[in-house]
Formats: C-alpha cells, sequence, structure tokens
C-alpha cells in the first residue's frame, strides 16, 4: 500500500513539475502530467484518513507561500477529481512533499462535499465536475497558468451529464483545441498516445496511418520546443512481438510500419531532426 501511495505522489509532483510552461511556450501538445488515478474501493478503503480530513488539511495548508510572492511565480491550479478516490490525499501529500517546484504557486479548485472514501455518488462527481469548469474559466480569465488534475470517476461523472470520454478531451474542447493528444511525461520519458479512453477490443478499427502522423508530429515538436534536442521516437507496435512478420497480426505491416516512415520523411520532422522507429 506504502508503494502505491509513493507512486501516486510522484505522479502528481511530475505532473506538478511539467506543467509550468516554458519561456518558449510554442509547445503544440495539450495535456501532459500523469494520470495517477486510483479507484479500487476496497484499496482506498485501508488508507488511514478521510476524504474530509484531507480537504481539510488541504484548505488550511498555505500553499501560496505568503503574500509577498513574486506576481512572477508560475500560478498552478490543481484539482481533487472525486474526492471519494485518492486524489485529496494524494495532492495533500504531494504538495507538502517538497519535491514541487518552488518557482510556483498552486492554488486547490473547487468546493467538495463530504463524503466517504471509496464511494464516489453523483455528488462528488458533479463537484469534481464544477471544479474542472472553474479551473479553466480562471485559466481564460488569466488567473493561471496551468491545471493539474486528480483522477475523476468517470461512471459517475456520465451521470451528472459529463459528455466526454476523459479530462483531456474536457480541456480540449472548452479551449477550442483540434489537434490535440494525451501525452504522459515523467522524467526522461515521455509518451503520446495515439488511442485512448476506447475500449482494447476497438483499438485495431481506430488505428489508422494519418492518426499515428498526426500524434507523431505533435510529440516531435512538443519534445523539441521543451528541451531543444532532437527527439528519438520509438513508435510501439499493436500485436505481440509487433506481429511477428505478420504471422501474429498485419497492423505493424499494413498501418504502422508506413506511418513510421511517412513520419521520418515529414518535412515537420526533418525540420528538427526527429527520429521514428
Amino acid at each position: 500500500m506504502r508503494r502505491v501511495r509513493t507512486y501516486l505522489i510522484h505522479s502528481l509532483c511530475e505532473a506538478i513539475r511539467v506543467s509550468a510552461p516554458t519561456n518558449d511556450s510554442t509547445t503544440p501538445v495539450l495535456q501532459h502530467g500523469r494520470d495517477a488515478a486510483l479507484r479500487r474501493p476496497d484499496i482506498a478503503a485501508r488508507f488511514p484518513t478521510s476524504c474530509h480530513d484531507a480537504r481539510a488539511r488541504l484548505s488550511k495548508f498555505d500553499y501560496d507561500h505568503g503574500k509577498s510572492m513574486s506576481r512572477k511565480k508560475l500560478r498552478i491550479g490543481v484539482t481533487l477529481g472525486d474526492c471519494a478516490g485518492i486524489g485529496p490525499e494524494i495532492v495533500d501529500l504531494a504538495l507538502k512533499s517538497r519535491r514541487v517546484a518552488k518557482s510556483a504557486e498552486y492554488k486547490i479548485i473547487g468546493k467538495y462535499p463530504r463524503c466517504s472514501l471509496g464511494q464516489p455518488t453523483t455528488e462528488t462527481a458533479r463537484a469534481a465536475a464544477i471544479a474542472l469548469e472553474e479551473a479553466i474559466t480562471l485559466v481564460r480569465r488569466g488567473e493561471l497558468d496551468a491545471i493539474v488534475t486528480g483522477p475523476i470517476h468517470k461512471a459517475r461523472m456520465y451521470e451528472v451529464g459529463f459528455r466526454f470520454p476523459g479530462q483531456t478531451e474536457f480541456f480540449a474542447e472548452r479551449c477550442g483545441v483540434k489537434n490535440f493528444a494525451m501525452c504522459l511525461t515523467g522524467g526522461k520519458l515521455t509518451v503520446a498516445l495515439v488511442t485512448a479512453h476506447i475500449p482494447l477490443c476497438k483499438i485495431p478499427r481506430a488505428l489508422k496511418q494519418s492518426e499515428i502522423v498526426r500524434v507523431g508530429v505533435l510529440l516531435a515538436n512538443f519534445l523539441h520546443a521543451r528541451w531543444k534536442t532532437t527527439p528519438r521516437i520509438g513508435v510501439a507496435g499493436l500485436n505481440p512481438h509487433a506481429g511477428e512478420s505478420g504471422k501474429l497480426g498485419r497492423e505493424e505491416i499494413e498501418i504502422i510500419a508506413p506511418a513510421v516512415q511517412e513520419l521520418n520523411s515529414s518535412l515537420v520532422t526533418r525540420c528538427h531532426r526527429s527520429h521514428f522507429a
């Protein structure tokens, strides 16, 4: 259990770290940071604190580090996700861990109801949805520079009218972004997803050469803009052993390999010498 909690704290710290825009804020990718979601009530119920306790500590802790803070510091909003889940405790521990950047001030977004840990309801889901709307409003007003989100319970969110497959799609729609991808980054590794928020059985039909190319270009541009280095990008296969020369599936031969070839010959990726394999 301690390992799970440590991993989630690290994930949130990493998400907060990479949420800080670079000086050259031309990054083309959209949402990045790890999705630290833990939805199993049987595990969550073993945590020693209630969601109300964690929220109370969050409300008392001064994450703005005093009123004398320079206005030049980045302003990062943090939503707790579904407050009946692991979000409140992990946010609380992460922000107290001294592993988040001191170059930013942090603001907890949203008002959350009393709840029982591991028992998400339509009330907790509605609070999570309202927090997301509040966070995006604050960004549009220029009052926040970035948002880090806690895990939501999608089934309960759908019950209260949330019509997006996930938070990535929510932010893309609210920001008017059409060309986007989910991007997870931590340390030296960054991963962009060609398919997301769909059942595994639907992935073969959803996998398109054009989508691999689109996401690949987004990822190459993001990596180059953020680290100013020549990106080296591996494209994962779909089937075991990457299809084993077609014996275990032909998606690698018919879709993925042609996409890799197209990416390596693309004018966009050649400009910053990205290499796909």
